[in-house]
C-alpha cells in the first residue's frame, strides 16, 4: 500500500472525528480499534470538549506508518481527571502516530502538551 494510501486514511479519521461520523471510523480503524473509538473514545471527547475540532497541519509517512502534526481546540464542557468543566476554550499542538495495514488503523498513539493544557483551563498558572 503506498503512503499516499496511507495519509489519505488519516485524513479520513480527522474528517470523521470532526464530523461525528461513526460509520466512516468504522471505515478507517480495524475493527478492535473501532469499537474502543466508538463506545469510549469519541464520545467522552465529543462530551468533554464541546465545539471539539482537528486541524492536520503537517504529515509524514513511510512504509505502514503516518505521523501528522495538528491543531485541536474545543471548550472544557464536562469532567477531565477529576477536574470539573471550566468553560475555557483551549487550542493544542499535538503529534499523531498510525500504523495501518490492509487499509485500516491497526495501531494509535497521540501526544500533547499537557502542561499548556492545564495552564489553559486555569489549572496551572501561566509561567
Amino acid at each position: 500500500m503506498s503512503t499516499e494510501t496511507n495519509k489519505t486514511i488519516a485524513r479520513r479519521l480527522v474528517r470523521a472525528i470532526n464530523q461525528q461520523n461513526l460509520a466512516e471510523i468504522d471505515a478507517v480503524f480495524a475493527p478492535e480499534l473501532a469499537q474502543e473509538w466508538k463506545s469510549v473514545t469519541l464520545p467522552w471527547l465529543y462530551s468533554t470538549f464541546a465545539e471539539h475540532h482537528v486541524e492536520i497541519t503537517e504529515m509524514l509517512a513511510e512504509d505502514d506508518r503516518v505521523v501528522f502534526w495538528g491543531d485541536t481546540s474545543g471548550l472544557h464542557s464536562s469532567e477531565v481527571d477529576r477536574l470539573p468543566p471550566t468553560g475555557r476554550t483551549f487550542e493544542l499542538h499535538f503529534c499523531d502516530v498510525y500504523q495501518i495495514r490492509n487499509r485500516k488503523i491497526t495501531r494509535h498513539a497521540s501526544y500533547y502538551d499537557a502542561l499548556s493544557f492545564m495552564q489553559q483551563l486555569g489549572v496551572i498558572p501561566q509561567a
